[in-house]
């Protein structure tokens, strides 16, 4: 009789809690996730949805070649050791010979060189190794050479690529319809052994085999449950960890559970199309200080967010960067420079004496901001109108410039070339500023610096170019949570997982193998 038949259900997950395994043995044979959406799509590197969990999830199956222990130390995964060239041009990475794909084939430095191959071709949203000039083996060493230095390969590539199997991945011409069990075959701790879409299941089992040693347990469940159902059932023993909505927080911990917090370091930020309605640099000056972003987070977010650092990361210096307080008579003053016009009774008229009605575009998980942030508007003397997009229209509306402000949040954290792509490149989601030639040449430049001061004094300029011209206003950084049965490994990674995904879900921490304190960080 297959155990994962009960798990599916949730009334046969309680089932075979209490039938079939007492609690002590259930702890250590069983993980048990509550997902509030269950569903993140087939856990293989072109399949996963690329929000929320699916990377992660997916990491559970897939290696790549060096990863982040619970204290954002590099260690190695697939790679037992790395250097790189003076010049940080190219690097060097030795494969450990015990890797094995699941289906027993020896994982290679073939394989890493055909990943590297197949990704220019079949391009993988979450990494970018468009500057790879050449990737040549021997035995089982491999060796990357870029166009260009780059002092983070290391993390921001070597850490986030899942390598594929050459063995498979080599006949399939279009790996996002490419859906058989076939794709599905890693080299990481778990297999899956079962995925059902609609009851957002996923049912994996250990990978016995896995080169660092045997994962701590023997399945990993993941299943759709409600908040308030994953709280009593985590009282009851039979759920272990859940990432939870700021709302939750009182009810699991009044379940006994364990609640863990770190800042997101995804914020909001309030986009500004620049292009249009809000071309003139003096009026998103003057709309940043219309905005109370204390109000912001006490109404919206219930005091659990912090304001955010007004630049592109959210730690760091604030020398040089004007935090935009909140000033309405300043605020009136910036805007009347810019050409508005403030009439007797309160409300704003444009360039061209007509009255500004602006166009917000939120997601629907950004309603109750939304409508905050309307609020203060609307009582600075502004008209509103809030239109809540799903993911794609609203990704879409932000391409089109079919907006005049826009609330979007993205990850700050992890790779700082991010900043670059996120400002000036091809981001869904991004600013798309063009108009700061000096900026963008430092963001560029940052690309090839090796240096670390010297990296970080760019980065710095960067952030003060960008603060001054606004194309979009950070706000808030959301604090994140989750409830968790006490001893289960559930802990945030500094700086986040791979290309910093601020998810207390790292498979080092989660589940270690017997081998994983012998894991020596990167020096």
């Amino acid at each position: 009789m297959r155990l994962n038949r009960y798990l599916r259900p949730w009334v046969g997950l309680l089932l075979c809690a209490g039938l079939f395994l007492g609690q002590a043995q259930a702890d250590e044979q069983r993980l048990v996730i509550a997902d509030a959406r269950g569903d993140w799509g087939q856990l293989a590197p072109y399949l996963h949805m690329a929000r929320g969990p699916g990377y992660v999830y997916t990491s559970f199956l897939f290696d790549t070649l060096v990863w982040k222990n619970d204290r954002g130390e590099i260690v190695p995964l697939l790679a037992q050791a790395w250097s790189s060239d003076a010049d940080q041009r190219c690097h060097h990475l030795t494969l450990d010979t015990r890797a094995r794909w699941h289906d027993g084939e020896p994982v290679t430095a073939e394989d890493v060189a055909f990943t590297f191959d197949y990704i220019q071709q079949h391009p993988y949203r979450f990494v970018d190794i468009s500057r790879v000039e050449a990737v040549s083996t021997v035995d089982n060493r491999v060796s990357i050479c870029l166009q260009q230095p780059d002092a983070l390969f290391i993390e921001r590539v070597a850490g986030s690529l899942p390598i594929l199997p050459q063995h498979i991945y080599a006949q399939v011409e279009d790996p996002a319809r490419f859906a058989s069990q076939q794709a599905l075959t890693g080299s990481g701790p778990y297999r899956l052994a079962e995925y059902s879409r609609a009851q957002g299941f996923y049912h994996l089992v250990r990978n016995e085999h896995w080169h660092l040693g045997k994962p701590r347990y023997q399945e990993v469940i993941i299943n759709r449950l409600s908040p308030h159902a994953a709280a009593t059932a985590m009282q009851q023993g039979d759920v272990d960890l859940m990432i939870i909505p700021q709302d939750f927080t009182e009810l699991f911990r009044s379940r006994g559970a364990d609640i863990l917090q770190e800042a997101s370091n995804h914020p909001y930020r309030l986009l500004f199309n620049h292009r249009q309605r809000f071309a003139e640099v003096g009026l998103r000056r003057g709309m940043a200080q219309a905005i109370d972003r204390s109000q912001l987070i006490e109404l919206a977010f219930h005091g659990q967010a912090l304001p955010a650092r007004p630049a592109y990361r959210q730690q760091g210096s604030m020398e040089g960067l004007d935090p935009y307080s909140f000033d309405q008579d300043a605020a009136s003053a910036r805007l009347q420079e810019a050409g508005w016009q403030r009439r007797e009774d309160g409300r704003w008229l444009d360039e061209q004496g007509q009255p500004v009605q602006l166009r917000l575009i939120a997601a629907p998980r950004a309603e109750r901001l939304a409508k905050v942030l309307a609020r203060q508007l609307t009582d600075f003397g502004l008209s509103l109108n809030i239109v809540l997009l799903q993911d794609v229209p609203l990704t879409q509306a932000v391409q089109q410039q079919n907006f005049d402000l826009a609330l979007l949040t993205q990850s700050h954290q992890g790779d700082p070339d991010r900043f670059r792509t996120m400002l000036g490149g091809t981001q869904g989601r991004g600013d798309r500023y063009q108009a700061n030639a000096d900026l963008l040449q430092l963001l560029e430049q940052l690309r090839y610096q090796i240096d670390p001061a010297q990296r970080e004094a760019m980065l710095m300029q960067a952030e003060r170019l960008y603060n001054a011209d606004l194309p979009s206003l950070p706000l808030l950084n959301p604090i994140n949570f989750a409830a968790t049965r006490p001893g289960k490994g559930a802990a945030f990674t500094p700086n986040g997982i791979a290309m910093g995904i601020p998810l207390p879900l790292n498979k080092l921490s989660l589940f270690p193998p017997g081998s994983a304190a012998e894991l020596k960080a990167a020096p």
